[in-house]
């Protein structure tokens, strides 16, 4: 059930997974989360599913995880930022 909090729980594992393979691929210092979801998904539960997966790759220096300014609006600021530059 969406509304439950052990479902929200699980997604938070699952996401910590997601942000592990990026972090193996591009080596990030920290990482922005955002987006309307992350409304129902604690950042603090995320982050320690993380932190427990990143060590065995980065002993001392873990990637910090930081939730993004804009929030839900963080698409449609990437956007404008697009169309901005590349004239469309």
């Amino acid at each position: 059930d969406i509304h439950d909090d052990a479902f929200w729980a699980t997604r938070a594992e699952f996401l910590a997974y997601g942000l592990y393979n990026i972090t193996t691929m591009w080596s990030p210092d920290i990482i922005t989360v955002g987006g309307s979801v992350m409304k129902s998904i604690p950042l603090e539960i995320v982050k320690k599913h993380y932190e427990n997966l990143v060590h065995r790759i980065y002993p001392q220096q873990v990637p910090e995880l930081v939730e993004a300014h804009f929030g839900a609006e963080m698409g449609l600021w990437g956007a404008l930022a697009y169309i901005k530059v590349y004239n469309v």
